[in-house]
């Protein structure tokens, strides 16, 4: 056996079972040509197992069912993901390009998506789905990604472009949200000396019932924000008081008692929860129930009875011509 077949088996046998081994990592032991050749001898031979040539496709499930600012999430509705939930990296190419291309869904099924990411364009449309590329698999997984029918709120800080993109249910008041925001981060741009250096930044916000959180990239963050779920009560007077000689408006939570949480379950099914059941097979829509009533059971505690109360807010205007 040559000395550079043995060097290579001796390399092999201090490493955990089963490790793979590439070429430039056999360098030591001499020139490329020669250590590709003796791999080939030592596969030829059954001394090592040839892992695979050419290219290799994964295909895997992701887990996509955690609404907040970590990991990724997918429904009709909205999608988010950060790069650490879903892109494996193959070991020794930490430093290496990655492409990645996010194809637009089914119209029908998610209609006005768009996407939005600071991660650097390669070919995209004009709703921002394509290819997108990161210079390393550091970069890759430090860029989240928003789809959804959002709203796109754009605005310029010292030069650079800023974007809040607003996914879910808000009528907010653009103007004064871009002056506000573009004077906080006009002030910490000058604190760290106008550090970093950015091509744009992305504010990726949830816009939820009563959702908080945030988790800071390099040129996004990811945040999850709480709306009123109705206007503000002055604003139906104003804009009904100059109609009617009198208006009488008053706001009141309803508790209705329930037996359990499947209960709470079985009244929202036929309202709120069908736009999450009706795409889903037989399936995947009893493991949803069910996770979904053991998470109504853990925020609505029984009450002395064994009963659980359901909190039903309500707005009531009464107008008269």
């Amino acid at each position: 056996m040559s000395t550079l077949n043995a060097g290579i088996l001796n390399f092999a046998a201090k490493l955990p079972e089963g490790t793979p081994i590439a070429a430039k990592s056999l360098l030591h032991l001499g020139n490329r040509a020669a250590v590709d050749q003796a791999l080939s001898r030592l596969a030829r031979s059954g001394k090592l197992i040839r892992a695979g040539r050419g290219t290799i496709t994964l295909d895997y499930q992701v887990h996509a069912y955690d609404n907040s600012v970590r990991k990724a999430w997918l429904d009709t509705h909205r999608g988010f993901f950060n790069g650490s939930s879903l892109f494996y990296c193959p070991q020794g190419r930490e430093q290496s390009a990655f492409e990645i291309t996010v194809a637009k869904p089914d119209a029908a099924l998610c209609p006005g998506w768009k996407l939005a990411t600071a991660m650097s364009e390669v070919a995209i449309d004009e709703s921002g789905f394509g290819t997108y590329l990161a210079a390393s698999y550091e970069e890759l997984i430090d860029h989240p990604v928003e789809m959804a029918d959002f709203q796109r709120i754009e605005f310029d800080v010292d030069g650079v472009p800023h974007s809040l993109i607003l996914s879910g249910r808000c009528e907010p008041d653009a103007t004064r949200l871009a002056a506000d925001l573009r004077r906080v981060c006009h002030v910490q741009r000058e604190l760290f000396g106008q550090e970093p250096r950015l091509r744009q930044y992305l504010f990726l916000t949830q816009v939820t019932a009563n959702g908080y959180g945030g988790l800071e990239h390099r040129a996004s963050t990811a945040l999850v924000c709480a709306r009123d779920a109705l206007p503000k009560p002055g604003a139906y007077y104003d804009a009904l008081k100059p109609l009617c000689s009198r208006l009488e408006i008053w706001h009141t939570v309803y508790n209705h008692v329930l037996d359990d949480a499947a209960a709470i379950v079985e009244w929202v099914k036929g309202s709120g929860l069908r736009p999450f059941l009706d795409p889903l097979e037989p399936p995947q829509r009893k493991a949803f129930l069910a996770d979904y009533t053991a998470r109504i059971a853990a925020s609505h505690l029984p009450q002395a009875d064994g009963k659980v109360l359901l909190r039903f807010p309500r707005l009531f205007i009464v107008a008269t011509r």
